[in-house]
């Protein structure tokens, strides 16, 4: 074997012993959700404990293997926005996304994850517009026709509600419509009857007092609120 061919094999042996002995490349993991303005609570909340298990676990990745780069976006609960920030996740080539956290931006978002081919995990995104797609989208709990036909159930059989008025976020309507829909045709098959709906959408200077009387009347029995917590609060 010549010098030359010695060189060679000593090189090659070389780079294959530094690659063996380098850390593996991290695992880029993204995340989207609303974090700034007057209902970023769930995002916020979201954030923060994405970013804890991502600390826990690059804490012993050494001996369990890859660690975890976290990279966030603000989507600022805006569709618009949403696609904006996922677009920056791709170009940085992550390998699945956490988020996002409403059905709005979840709508926008889940046909570009699915042509890009990476995986979008979305929190509590329960629109049923995204059941029984064959594409990216993944979510952790159950869809809108569930929740709301139970919830339909519990207050006419449990409590005896006849009659109930709807108070229904319009910013967030891929959540909110198709609640109040199954909501409602559950209530009717049960005998119940919605006797008025309220319709807003959540912002700083909308006054909520004024939206919470519209929705009452004499003849309801309850108020259901389906929307963000922040503004069932302020109801």
């Amino acid at each position: 074997m010549s010098r030359v061919q010695l060189r060679l094999l000593a090189l090659i042996a070389l780079s294959l012993l530094v690659t063996a002995c380098s850390d593996p490349e991290p695992i880029r993991l993204g995340f989207i959700a609303g974090l700034s303005g007057p209902n970023a609570d769930l995002g916020l909340a979201a954030r923060n404990g994405t970013q804890l298990a991502v600390e826990q676990h690059n804490a012993t990745a050494q001996d369990t293997g890859r660690s975890v780069q976290l990279i966030i976006r603000d989507d600022e609960l805006n569709p618009e926005q949403g696609k904006k920030a996922l677009a920056e996740l791709l170009q940085q080539q992550v390998h699945a996304v956490i988020g996002p956290m409403t059905s709005a931006v979840a709508m926008a978002l889940a046909p570009m994850a699915t042509e890009a081919g990476v995986l979008l995990m979305g929190g509590p995104v329960s629109t049923d517009l995204l059941n029984s797609r064959d594409d990216q989208f993944f979510r952790t709990i159950g869809s809108n026709d569930e929740h709301a036909r139970v919830m339909a159930a519990y207050l006419r059989q449990t409590h005896n509600i006849e009659r109930i008025s709807l108070i229904v976020d319009h910013r967030n309507r891929a959540y909110t419509d198709s609640w109040a829909g199954h909501f409602n045709a559950r209530f009717d098959e049960l005998g119940g009857r919605i006797v008025q709906i309220a319709a807003f959408e959540s912002s700083t200077t909308l006054d909520y007092a004024q939206v919470a009387s519209q929705a009452l009347s004499e003849t309801t029995q309850a108020v259901l609120l389906i929307t963000n917590c922040v503004n069932s609060s302020l109801h």
